[in-house]
């Protein structure tokens, strides 16, 4: 999977008035990434086969075999190279979380959150669950976010250990930005403006 992570920008309905940032980014999907190996894999050993299969049919004077073993094992090794870049390209799954000035909290996974923006204490990088062996998967990590009361939320994960750490500094800053992003008062609201 190749990660994307953006901060993003929040209008108001008019399309100019600035009210908020969020966040978009991919997820890994380990479980469609591994069977699309697996399905490479076996394409590969049956490419290696009938190649050994059409070697002996080459080898055998008069064999019908030939060309239809060699174009097997082409396509079987074409079939592997396909699918196993398609496994190293697979699109992450997509997520968003929003931060209003407000207040609210709006993800993609859950809608509107009770908490507010006010309540988060820190978002951080971690590692949820460590690599044992150099086969294993790469997406080891993820992010959480911890309330002021010591709650912890795990907002990501399967993600590779620099792309959490580049999802989390993007969080951090899309909350920071809307924590400044500057109060629009209006006449009606504002009484003792006189225009």
């Amino acid at each position: 999977m190749i990660f994307h992570g953006e901060l993003i920008k929040l209008y108001k309905s008019d399309g100019e008035t600035l009210c908020g940032y969020g966040v978009e980014w991919t997820e890994a999907r380990p479980l469609q990434e591994k069977l699309l190996w697996v399905v490479a894999v076996a394409f590969l050993i049956v490419g290696g086969f009938t190649a050994l299969m059409a070697v002996a049919a080459m080898a055998t004077p008069g064999s019908p075999f030939r060309i239809p073993l060699a174009v097997m094992a082409a396509s079987s090794f074409g079939l592997f190279w396909m699918i196993g870049r398609a496994a190293a390209r697979l699109p992450g799954t997509p997520k968003v979380i929003e931060f209003h000035e407000d207040g609210r909290i709006w993800d993609s996974k859950d809608g509107e959150w009770k908490m507010r923006s006010d309540n988060i204490r820190s978002i951080e990088a971690l590692e949820v669950k460590p690599k044992r062996k150099p086969e294993d998967s790469d997406y080891t990590h993820g992010v959480r976010l911890i309330t002021r009361r010591g709650r912890i939320f795990r907002i990501a994960q399967n993600l590779e250990p620099d792309d959490s750490v580049t999802l989390a500094v993007l969080l951090n800053e899309a909350i920071e930005g809307t924590r400044y992003v500057p109060a629009v008062t209006t006449s009606a609201q504002s009484p003792g403006m006189v225009w």
